[in-house]
């Protein structure tokens, strides 16, 4: 399963929103026989934390992606 566009509002953050949607999401797809959750985490300034975030629910960084290249000519 993918985990994605999962937003709490800066003012919103801190009172269990997320722990919320995390947990329900993940019964949800525990019902449905899910065993595996991928999700995206940006490296951002305005986004600081995300990866403590769903490091709480035992997520752990397994790759990175760079985008943003651009190409040269020669």
């Amino acid at each position: 399963a993918d985990e994605c566009d999962h937003w709490v509002g800066d003012g919103r953050r801190g009172q269990g929103i997320g722990t919320w949607l995390m947990a329900h999401g993940a019964e949800w797809l525990r019902l449905g026989g899910t065993r595996r959750l991928l999700a995206y985490g940006l490296e951002d300034e305005r986004l600081p934390g995300w990866a403590g975030y769903y490091a709480r629910f035992g997520l752990v960084p397994i790759n990175r992606t760079v985008r943003g290249w651009r190409r040269t000519l020669g």
